[in-house]
């Protein structure tokens, strides 16, 4: 959590080891990739607990990414920009 004003870090969270490479808030939950392991984990502010989300290749085979994670607001959809310069979405 940071300060919206300064900047300054109010609050955090250690995630699992790994390459990490975006992040993006969407519904309330923030969604972290890990292009290393290919995984998406989910953090929940409000509990302050980070859960696996889910194996980016069990739910989009052949979709490589290694940073950048967006969201769009109005359709309720992960983003990501693919490795073949291509925009992945609906990655949940």
């Amino acid at each position: 959590e940071l300060n919206a004003t300064t900047g300054a870090v109010l609050d955090s969270k250690v995630l699992g080891s790994g390459f990490y490479g975006g992040a993006a808030a969407l519904s309330g939950k923030v969604y972290v990739l890990n292009w290393s392991g290919r995984v998406v984990s989910i953090y929940d502010p409000i509990t302050n607990a980070v859960t696996t989300g889910y194996d980016l290749d069990s739910v989009n085979p052949l979709f490589f990414t290694t940073h950048g994670l967006g969201n769009a607001a109005a359709t309720g959809e992960l983003v990501a920009a693919t490795t073949s310069g291509s925009v992945a979405s609906d990655l949940v």
